[in-house]
């Protein structure tokens, strides 16, 4: 039997490395990512956090989101994932704001996430109107803000400014995560009667000892209509 002093001797050393954040959308929209062309306005502004641009570290909620984006724009499109690589300390320039906890007495979060649902884009205290809002705000993915409901095991990291922007598309090492068929008629009417259908997923833009890696946990998930 190990014990708590072989866990601390055999655990990897921290080295820093990268952080890796998923986004989920189509193929084409994940090109357009993979070649520099984030815009933090392309997204709806009725969000948790507000307008933006929303990533999460877990990478199967990020499938279930491409899995679903074809089918909320009415499209025949192929889902993808684009995978996001930065330096910790790079992203240390931004300025972030974040939320760890969010159970139904957490009133500081579930405030904030009813204003942005209800409101325009927020202001940071301080700062010119020419900035609407915190670089990044990261925290718990909500289910229901109504009746403050969050996913358990899933989060959202969500950058909102001109300089986050500016910052994906410049410091960001991008790949593209796709299945490997369009998505059919019958995946639609499958969706939008909320049953699951399985994709296979495979890494492309990768090299190949990284691509065999990120494949075995990029497997296939089943999707559920939110």
């Amino acid at each position: 039997m190990s014990t708590v002093q072989d866990t601390f001797v055999t655990a990897p050393l921290w080295d820093n490395p990268a952080l890796r954040r998923y986004h989920g959308t189509t193929r084409k929209a994940a090109e357009e990512i993979a070649a520099g062309q984030i815009s933090v306005e392309a997204g709806l502004n009725n969000k948790d956090f507000g307008r933006g641009f929303y990533t999460t570290t877990v990478l199967a909620q990020a499938k279930e989101w491409a899995r679903g984006t074809p089918v909320r724009k009415g499209k025949m499109e192929r889902p993808a994932v684009a995978c996001l690589e930065v330096s910790r300390i790079k992203l240390s320039e931004l300025g972030f704001m974040g939320f760890v906890v969010a159970d139904k007495a957490s009133e500081d979060f579930w405030s904030f996430t009813r204003y942005c649902r209800r409101q325009p884009p927020h202001r940071r205290p301080g700062r010119t109107k020419a900035v609407t809002s915190h670089d990044v705000i990261f925290g718990p993915l909500v289910w229901s803000w109504q009746s403050r409901v969050i996913f358990p095991g899933r989060d959202q990291v969500s950058f909102h400014t001109k300089r986050a922007e500016s910052f994906l598309n410049k410091h960001v090492k991008k790949t593209i995560i796709t299945s490997d068929g369009s998505v059919s008629q019958s995946s639609v009417l499958a969706h939008r009667a909320g049953m699951s259908r399985h994709i296979p997923w495979h890494v492309v833009s990768r090299g190949s000892a990284e691509s065999a890696r990120l494949s075995s946990h990029a497997g296939g998930i089943e999707s559920r209509s939110t």
